[in-house]
């Protein structure tokens, strides 16, 4: 839910280091998020249920998804979804608007939050080098 600092020029040492362990950390969960979806497909199409019972269904593919990896079940690579067969799948649901004011404000508190942890980061790394 952060997002990376923008431009490359004017952010600070610290600020490209928060950027490159944010895109290395979200390599891996997007691996983890495409392989979860490619397990359990009915994860990309709509989900039309109630929150709970959506929030149970999506728990519950994560579980078996665990359960699966805990066991060493094999991933198979032609599972792998591609951008033509999520193209065709296409039930991503339209932006309407409503949550945009609620959003704006969730955004300000997620890059006050993001500077926060780059600057403990920061302080981090400069206590590990004394």
């Amino acid at each position: 839910m952060l997002t990376p600092y923008l431009g490359r020029d004017n952010i600070d040492r610290d600020q490209r280091r928060f950027n490159y362990l944010h895109s290395e950390s979200r390599m891996v969960i997007e691996h983890s998020f495409g392989e979860l979806k490619s397990r359990w497909r009915e994860l990309l199409l709509q989900v039309h249920a109630t929150p709970e019972r959506a929030c149970t269904f999506i728990i519950s593919c994560a579980t078996l998804h665990n359960i699966c990896r805990f066991y060493d079940d094999k991933f198979w690579p032609e599972w792998d979804i591609n951008e033509q067969q999520l193209n065709e799948i296409n039930r991503i649901q339209p932006h309407d608007g409503r949550n945009d004011v609620f959003n704006e404000i969730r955004d300000q508190n997620l890059l006050q939050w993001r500077d926060r942890l780059c600057l403990r980061m920061s302080e981090r790394r400069a206590q590990e080098r004394i």
